[in-house]
């Protein structure tokens, strides 16, 4: 019975064969149905054959649903080793079926109607395979975090332990090689606002040992973006090297000391994304961008709830305004120039319901509802808020004309000598 301290990172899918061939037993591999046949495919098949290790393929969907968290606990067996290769919730759905294959009571604990969003599981809960992942997106996290997503009864909420920390993962450029690039610069938008949320949220008055840390990431991954988006526009891929170093920044997000001394659950854009993209049924990102301009508003305008003003303004000149000075310095507008640089579309939440403004406040009122049963009340998740500043947050992304401010997006740095040194990016929805 096993659970890692840390997850131990491991650079090329070829790292596997030591991994592997180090234990006894058989193993089970089990893949996203999305990558079935890629080069990371092709490697990953490789690496176990070289390893002489007798090895289960399972091929699955990423949505992470309690049936085939179970299907897959069942089929673990006598299997000594397990490697997940695939996005976040396929990564998660396997987090999930090694503790439960390890201990079967656990299974009560997910089928249990739980009232929060977040859920602890049992102290003692132990997983007794060795998992490893090669996670095949980046934004996420979930290759070195304790957590995992889960749908039960049609609701998704997040389980914890430290039994859910992956052992290993491998980071390599051939496993995010068939990812749409606009995916990718989605992921580099969700790290962001994971460290923002961390920041923001910390009380005003404190100077953090992390604060550093967590500016010096964001700044990296801001100026990373645009180095993916110039690509993007010239018609190229973001380049192995970046997807490499983008994949490094997204587990050093997840660092447990980035949120040493601060207080828990000090993000309120999480929990409110989560519920939305629950809700209409949006990818995580959609609902975060849609989220985060109205809500760096709020803060703005000294709604303390939200988060500290001062340390949004700290967060943002000592991250993205570094690194993109054409952005500006007030965090609400430039974050809105960033998403339209970025070609990431803030607007999505209100367009799944093709709502008219009368509708826009009973919508609200039903997300508000839901969220503040899931994570207020008398949860810490929303502290410092009530049920109506949740609604009125719904309503102002959800009413017609938000995230039509018409920004002009920012001039993005183009290198290489036949291109101009400058060059407007365009601004449409990707799908």
């Amino acid at each position: 019975m096993t659970r890692a301290l840390a997850t131990s990172i491991e650079h090329g899918v070829a790292e596997l064969v030591g991994w592997l061939s180090a234990a006894d037993g058989s193993a089970l591999v089990v893949i996203d149905e999305g990558i079935v046949g890629t080069q990371v495919d092709h490697e990953v098949q490789q690496a176990v054959r070289r390893s002489g290790v007798v090895a289960e393929r399972r091929v699955i969907t990423h949505h992470s649903r309690l049936p085939a968290v179970l299907d897959l606990a069942s089929r673990m067996g006598k299997c000594n080793s397990i490697v997940a290769v695939g996005g976040g919730g396929v990564v998660d759905q396997v987090k999930l079926a090694t503790i439960l294959a390890g201990d079967g009571g656990l299974e009560r604990v997910l089928r249990h109607p739980h009232r929060c969003g977040l859920v602890a599981l049992p102290l003692g809960a132990r997983r007794r395979h060795r998992f490893a992942t090669v996670l095949t997106t980046v934004g996420t996290g979930s290759h070195v975090s304790p957590n995992a997503c889960l749908e039960v009864d049609g609701r998704k909420r997040l389980y914890s332990s430290p039994a859910l920390r992956p052992d290993v993962s491998v980071i390599d450029p051939v496993a995010t090689a068939s990812l749409p690039g606009w995916l990718l610069i989605e992921g580099v938008l969700e790290n962001v606002a994971r460290l923002a949320g961390v920041y923001v949220g910390s009380a005003d008055d404190v100077n953090y040992s992390s604060d550093a840390d967590v500016e010096s990431l964001a700044q990296s991954l801001v100026a990373i973006g645009y180095e993916a988006r110039a690509a993007l526009v010239q018609g190229a891929k973001p380049g192995a090297g970046l997807r490499a170093e983008l994949a490094g920044l997204s587990g050093r997000t997840h660092r447990p000391d980035l949120a040493a001394g601060r207080e828990h659950y000090v993000d309120k854009s999480w929990p409110m994304a989560h519920e939305l993209s629950a809700g209409l049924g949006l990818r995580k990102v959609q609902a975060m961008s849609s989220i985060l301009v109205p809500l760096w508003r709020r803060i703005e305008d000294g709604q303390a709830g939200f988060g500290s003003e001062r340390r949004l303004a700290r967060f943002w000149s000592r991250s993205a305004f570094v690194a993109r000075p054409a952005l500006g310095s007030r965090p609400s507008r430039g974050l809105e120039r960033l998403l339209a640089d970025w070609d990431i579309d803030a607007g999505a939440a209100r367009r799944a319901l093709d709502l008219t403004g009368d509708a826009a406040p009973e919508e609200a009122r039903l997300l508000a509802d839901r969220t503040w049963q899931s994570w207020g009340l008398r949860l810490p998740m929303l502290r410092g808020l009530c049920v109506d500043d949740v609604r009125a947050l719904y309503a102002d992304l959800l009413t017609p004309g938000h995230g039509q401010g018409g920004l002009a997006p920012a001039r993005v740095l183009v290198p290489g000598p036949h291109l101009p040194a400058a060059d407007r990016l365009s601004v449409t929805t990707s799908q």
